[in-house]
């Protein structure tokens, strides 16, 4: 956006045309971009620009907590098995999350390809900053892996761009997350990789 204007009963928004598409993040340079932008992001944003931007716990503290709710009151009928094996083992992972999520970058917190735009040369524009917020950087770089996951190059994430983002490492194992072994990854934040475990989701 370049600006707005309000005249006469009249709001009107201003922005900037960029001439691109969504990324294929199965595209190894493609993939290279986005990170790299969000390495970027991470630098360029912090502290955050704009002033009386909520805080991450405050925007989505009381919603980000499914695996408490499912551990609470009950899985719903198609979660994975994998997932009911570990649901409790999740749901003590998930409390700490809010504890390393403080911090002053300004956030976009719904990073996935439709909001993402790579031009003819490879720059890369971020659209739709709808959820933005403050805290930690690597929580853009999580928000993303999801899409990442689904075109199988989240064993890409680490040397190609976790290295911008300390304290980060992304655990996967045979059978999907090796939850057990989170334990043996302390005071860092877990990107988990749950190819395996996803594909025998029914349906």
């Amino acid at each position: 956006m370049l600006f707005t204007l309000d005249r006469h009963g009249w709001f009107v928004v201003v922005f900037e045309f960029v001439d691109g598409r969504h990324p294929d993040l199965s595209r190894p340079a493609e993939l290279r971009a986005v990170l790299a932008l969000l390495a970027r992001m991470a630098e360029a944003l912090t502290p955050s620009p704009l002033a009386g931007i909520p805080t991450v716990a405050e925007k989505f503290g009381t919603v980000l907590r499914s695996w408490s709710r499912f551990a609470e009151q009950g899985a719903p009928p198609d979660l994975n098995r994998w997932a009911l094996r570990n649901l409790e083992r999740l749901a003590d992972l998930e409390t700490g999350w809010l504890d390393r999520s403080g911090g002053e970058t300004l956030l976009h917190t719904n990073l996935r390809p439709d909001n993402l735009l790579i031009d003819a040369g490879g720059s890369v524009s971020v659209v739709d900053w709808a959820w933005r917020c403050r805290g930690a950087a690597w929580l853009d770089l999580a928000a993303l892996a999801p899409a990442i996951a689904l075109c199988a190059l989240v064993g890409a994430v680490p040397s190609a761009g976790t290295a911008a983002f300390p304290g980060v490492a992304l655990v996967s194992g045979p059978r999907g997350p090796d939850v057990a072994g989170l334990a043996r990854v302390p005071n860092r934040v877990v990107l988990m990789d749950t190819r395996e475990a996803m594909a025998t989701r029914p349906g």
